[in-house]
């Protein structure tokens, strides 16, 4: 960013929380389809995002030991499909 701001530290405050939301929105995206749903009736777009965004916290902050391998999101949604005793876990965080 090109800025004649002289307050370096709020200005690399508000560049990171920027990208902090727009991380959250690329994963919601990438991960869940957001873009593409065409969920348009009442709040179903409203309600959605926020299920979406349980699963992206829980599958986030699973507290679970995957061995030595870091997961992706995606990686975590399928193995919740796959594995009961981890959906198990997931669930039990809520």
């Amino acid at each position: 960013f090109i800025t004649t701001l002289k307050d370096t530290e709020r200005v690399m405050n508000a560049v990171r929380s920027h990208w902090g939301v727009e991380s959250m929105h690329w994963m919601l995206d990438m991960d869940f389809g957001e873009d593409h749903s065409a969920k348009r009736a009442l709040n179903a777009a409203a309600n959605f995002n926020a299920a979406c965004k349980i699963a992206l916290n829980l599958l986030a902050h699973d507290g679970f030991d995957h061995g030595k391998k870091k997961l992706s999101i995606k990686r975590k949604m399928l193995k919740a499909m796959l594995n009961q005793k981890y959906l198990e876990h997931l669930l039990s965080r809520l």
